[in-house]
């Protein structure tokens, strides 16, 4: 599908509001705040070193992560001061690799239960560490260029939106527009230029709509198919969400016989469906080792959401997540924003990321429970009970 000038112009444009807003999120966003950053920066670092990708449970935090919270200040999850102060004598942070030795103090070890996922996405990290010598950078130095490498992952991403936006028959102004809408998005943004597996989830997703959309209007070739297969087969090694992406090709091969009849169709469908063997494989696998399509990654290993019995479907069709927490981050608040002072009321996010905060912060607000009473005038801020209003008699 040919673009117009003006079409090319405001991807080009979409593009580099989207890089310099990653970049900006790279730098301001406080080091391991981010949804399970510590975790993916220690499966990565595991990767690039050693190779070993233990079993879901098995997984140790990277020793080198561990002794790094202290030179970043990650408080941890708790928001609790580090373990271990500073050393005055050290100017300058070590490198991450030479936190990696045994005598270098580090807090208790935890659990990394990203081996729950896929290693596609790490692999590809754990390249860029390998590549860029990342491992003789220090914690921040780490940290920074991981995420960098991260947001590059999302920088075709306008350009596909504007293509599918061409494909489903928008007209060019709405089009050019629609390349616009990651940037606009401020949790993609934030998530994607962290250290976030989600960042190659997106970029395959992307790629297999933008190759799906022409199927459903009748496009049954087999290179296509093929494209469609590859696409697919990287996010499901990248990331659990991608299983969605099944039966959106069953569907897409179904509107497609439409036009293109049946037989054709299904030998399209066919060939779609060996081409995500490759991605396929590791979600099977989880079944026969585990008995669950991913388990949970702790020591229990319990599966991350429980299969309910068909008629408790048909009554609640909710799934039943024994770990809702990361859910949390699905809504509009980019995680890691509020400093280990807000808990307390002290500061501000605004006033701990500086001039760039100030926007970021008016995202982050969080929003007031549904079952709490709005605050009145006559409520004291002490926290001291409020008196009640008394009801003025009528007539």
């Amino acid at each position: 599908m040919s673009l117009t000038v003006a079409e090319r112009r405001a991807a080009t444009a979409a593009t580099v509001l989207l890089a310099a807003l990653m970049v900006m999120w790279s730098v301001v966003a406080p080091a391991y705040r981010a949804s399970d950053e510590p975790m993916h920066v220690s499966t990565t670092l595991r990767l690039a070193e050693s190779g070993r990708y233990p079993p879901p449970g098995r997984a140790l935090m990277d020793p080198s992560v561990l002794a790094s919270f202290r030179w970043v200040n990650y408080f941890g999850k708790g928001g609790r001061g580090p373990t271990v102060e500073r050393p005055a004598a050290l100017s300058q942070p070590p490198s991450m690799q030479e936190l990696s030795g045994p005598d270098v103090p580090r807090p208790k070890t935890d659990i990394d239960q990203m081996t729950q996922h896929p290693p596609g996405y790490y692999l590809l990290m754990a390249g860029a560490v390998k590549a860029l010598r990342l491992d003789d950078a220090s914690p921040n130095g780490l940290i920074l260029g991981l995420r960098l490498v991260s947001s590059l992952l999302l920088l075709p991403i306008p350009f596909l939106c504007l293509l599918v936006a061409r494909q489903v028959g928008l007209a060019p102004r709405v089009a050019a527009a629609s390349a616009f809408f990651p940037a606009a998005w401020m949790q993609f943004v934030h998530a994607s230029a962290t250290v976030n597996n989600g960042a190659l989830l997106a970029l395959a997703t992307s790629v297999a709509i933008v190759l799906l959309v022409p199927v459903a209007q009748g496009d049954v070739g087999v290179r296509r198919a093929l494209g469609v297969g590859a696409a697919v087969s990287v996010a499901l090694l990248t990331k659990g969400f991608a299983l969605a992406l099944l039966p959106t090709i069953a569907l897409a091969y179904l509107l497609a016989t439409r036009r293109s009849g049946i037989r054709r169709a299904a030998l399209a469908a066919l060939v779609a469906g060996l081409a995500t063997l490759p991605g396929l494989w590791w979600w099977v696998l989880n079944v026969v080792r585990y008995g669950s399509l991913q388990p949970k990654g702790t020591r229990d290993n319990a599966p991350v959401v429980d299969a309910l019995p068909v008629t408790q479907w048909i009554h609640d069709p909710r799934p039943r997540h024994r770990n809702p927490g990361p859910g949390k981050s699905l809504r509009g608040k980019p995680d890691g924003l509020r400093c280990p002072h807000h808990e307390r009321g002290g500061v501000w996010p605004h006033q701990c990321l500086g001039p760039g905060g100030g926007p970021a912060w008016l995202g982050s607000v969080p929003q007031r429970p549904r079952n709490c009473p709005r605050r009145t005038r006559s409520s004291p801020h002490d926290g001291s009970r409020a008196r009640p209003r008394r009801l003025r008699r009528r007539g």
